[in-house]
């Protein structure tokens, strides 16, 4: 039984396949086996998938007809025989040493530790030198998602497959976004079920290269499904977080990162050269006038919480959420000193802010 099983979910990723299976492989700790999943690829990626299981024992390849990351992941899975599961992106790699300093990290934490390390966009320069843990209380979960943005991943974590297998942890079939926290939401769950005092560890080393390159990935996803997936996930994030006796202050900041990932949305739409003027309204109608966003509304009135985009979106103004987030994003300073103070101070002084 391998130590590691290594899931990777391949979906038009030939560009990227091989500099991902090459980090795997390369890894120093080799106790490993590598699944690479294969769902429905119109290009090569079969083809490759195949040509790495021949030339490694370690590497095994699966196919299936396109049905989704979920589906690839569960497919994995299925078949994974490792004490370990880790799962790894098709356009991304893990830093050399990753394995062997993940290895030698779970000998020393308990079982209910649930361990979760850094990432990046490039290879870190030199050696990343060992440092403490740092264990932080699953009440504090609306803050790592919200904030230090760590929580929404699967790809930075470390999962038990005995844990997985016991309470049927599987990702959910047919959600190409976001699936991710939902399946660790549920590891989560798993964890406090068999000891209250289950927590995370924070291994502060950057062992994990994600990429922003590859526009046909399964997780590439723009305008109104951006935004309509934020609304069917974002609220079971903010039961959990609450379930698990989250602060406030927490609550607060995933309800501001929330609204801001829903104007992300609106902004897709409002900019996009592809959408004519009549399907651009009709998707911002169904963004602006729907349940989800009456209840955005009413968690910032009835809790007097300020947030950057309140005022635009209670306004259901595409062209303001469009021009704010150009201020945030190309003039920072502008969009510090205005936006954020002058609204806040002169219409919402009496109200909460982060």
């Amino acid at each position: 039984m391998p130590f590691f099983s290594i899931i990777v979910p391949v979906y038009r990723a030939e560009d990227f396949l091989d500099d991902c299976v090459r980090s795997i492989l390369s890894q120093s700790f080799s106790d490993f086996e590598l699944l690479l999943v294969d769902d429905g690829s119109p290009d090569g990626c079969g083809a490759l998938c195949d040509k790495f299981a021949k030339a490694d024992r370690r590497v095994r390849a699966f196919h299936q007809e396109n049905r989704g990351v979920s589906a690839a992941r569960n497919l994995g899975l299925l078949n994974a025989t490792g004490t370990y599961i880790l799962f790894v992106d098709a356009d991304d790699h893990l830093v050399p040493g990753a394995l062997a300093a993940i290895r030698e990290v779970q000998g020393k934490i308990g079982a209910s530790d649930f361990l979760y390390w850094d990432f990046c966009d490039a290879l870190p320069e030199g050696m990343q030198e060992q440092t403490d843990l740092h264990p932080v209380p699953f009440h504090d979960i609306g803050y790592l998602w919200a904030v230090e943005h760590s929580i929404g991943f699967v790809w930075n974590k470390l999962f038990s497959r005995e844990m997985l297998e016991r309470h049927s942890v599987r990702f959910p079939v047919g959600m190409p976004y976001m699936e991710d926290n939902l399946f660790v939401l549920d590891y989560c769950r798993a964890l406090l079920q068999e000891d209250p005092c289950a927590r995370f560890l924070h291994m502060p080393l950057a062992l994990y290269v994600y990429q922003h390159q590859n526009a046909n990935s399964i997780t590439q996803n723009h305008g109104l499904a951006y935004a309509q997936r934020q609304y069917n996930v974002v609220p079971r994030l903010i039961e959990a977080a609450q379930e698990f006796n989250c602060p406030e202050h927490q609550i607060d900041q995933m309800y501001a990162h929330y609204l801001t990932s829903v104007c992300y949305g609106i902004y897709l739409i409002a900019s996009s050269k592809e959408l004519s003027p009549r399907q651009k309204r009709a998707d911002l109608y169904r963004l602006f006038h729907c349940p989800e966003a009456e209840q955005i509304l009413q968690y910032h009135a009835q809790n007097r919480f300020y947030s950057v985009y309140y005022l635009p979106f209670r306004l259901r103004s595409a062209a303001l959420v469009r021009f704010w987030y150009w201020a945030q994003t190309e003039r920072p300073a502008f969009y510090s000193a205005y936006i954020n103070v002058y609204p806040r101070r002169l219409l919402f002084s009496k109200w909460r802010t982060l």
